[in-house]
């Protein structure tokens, strides 16, 4: 088994197969991840949810770039068994590290589950982070949990974050977020 992606086409070939996602031979879970396009660049760009690495293409998956993800965290701690039937199963109930890639401005915006090495567990555990790359972390946004719940996703336009909460959609300014993240320091 192997997770590749394709590109389908209204003229011959029809499907292109794209054998670039990396994993370890029989652990699929280590290619387990999010699929974006960034339309204004005509780039995709694949966020591995348990390895610390987005993988980005040109449209015809001939250039490949990676942006290393600030947390080093061993992604060979997804260890998979083969079940009675073929499937590949994982041995523990490990959480994706990541969930959500969005691109704006030429920066990546990661929904990320892991709390940084000189981050406050309370900052961290009242807040969702969304972590902004430019080649390399830049910094970190932090949108306030509501009802005591974390945003499950979230979307970014030029003026806007909108965040997905279980029970609510909030929609931040970019300026006010910005503003309270410098009193915050």
């Amino acid at each position: 088994q192997k997770y590749v992606l394709a590109t389908y086409n209204n003229i011959e070939p029809y499907v292109q197969i794209h054998d670039v996602l990396e994993h370890e031979t029989g652990n699929l879970f280590q290619a387990d991840g999010s699929l974006h396009w960034d339309y204004d660049n005509q780039r995709a760009s694949y966020l591995y949810y348990y390895k610390n690495r987005i993988a980005n293409w040109t449209n015809s998956f001939k250039e490949q770039g990676e942006t290393d993800l600030v947390y080093n965290i061993n992604a060979s701690a997804v260890s998979t068994h083969q079940g009675r039937d073929g499937t590949h199963l994982r041995d523990s109930p490990t959480p994706a590290l990541h969930s959500n890639i969005r691109t704006l401005n030429n920066q990546y915006f990661v929904l990320t589950h892991v709390m940084g090495a000189e981050e406050d567990p309370r900052d961290f555990k009242a807040n969702t982070i969304i972590d902004v790359y430019v080649d390399e972390y830049s910094h970190s946004i932090r949108l306030p949990n509501r009802n005591g719940e974390k945003a499950r996703t979230f979307y970014i336009t030029d003026n806007h974050i909108i965040a997905l909460y279980p029970t609510q959609l909030v929609v931040y300014e970019h300026t006010n977020l910005l503003m309270a993240m410098s009193e915050q320091e």
